[in-house]
């Protein structure tokens, strides 16, 4: 049994305007996310580009092994006030990754477990983590793609850093 046209454009017209109506009504727009990675040298890839993926938001790199390099991971909740969780990975025998908070605090179990949560975030606000990836001799033409997601309740950002040991 075929439908009437008028029927499916009517329906799908409503499924249209629904979002803008239930917005109009006073029900906020959900809270999503910005983030991205700053690495030593200042170079920022990510900012303004949302990818639950990392899709355009990986900075690539090459490093002694052995050695160290230091990376800020940041985001900001976009289109309202939000918590910021920050989950990544442990990283491997080859590449040793430690996370700290702003202050300074070894905060790697939770990143890598529940997620480190900062609450109350206003829109526009900075919050940041920084990612220390430490490349032991083994990491010599190796290479890891360390990522790191941000995410709101309405959202999710995910950013990486490829090294590659040289």
């Amino acid at each position: 049994m075929r439908r009437p046209l008028r029927l499916v454009v009517a329906v799908s017209l409503l499924s249209l305007l629904l979002p803008f109506a239930q917005a109009s009504a006073g029900k906020a727009a959900p809270v999503t996310v910005d983030a991205w990675i700053v690495a030593e040298n200042g170079t920022k890839t990510g900012q303004g580009i949302r990818s639950p993926s990392a899709v355009g938001e990986t900075y690539e790199t090459s490093a002694q092994a052995p050695s160290r390099l230091i990376f800020d991971i940041v985001a900001t909740p976009v289109g309202g006030r939000s918590d910021v969780t920050f989950l990544g990975g442990a990283g491997s025998p080859d590449f040793v990754i430690q996370y700290l908070s702003p202050g300074g605090v070894d905060i790697t179990l939770t990143v890598t477990g529940r997620g480190y949560r900062v609450r109350g975030v206003s829109a526009g606000q900075l919050t940041r983590i920084t990612m220390v990836v430490t490349l032991r001799a083994s990491a010599l033409g190796r290479n890891a793609n360390l990522a790191v997601l941000a995410q709101t309740s309405g959202g999710r950002d995910m950013v990486a850093a490829y090294v590659t040991g040289a």
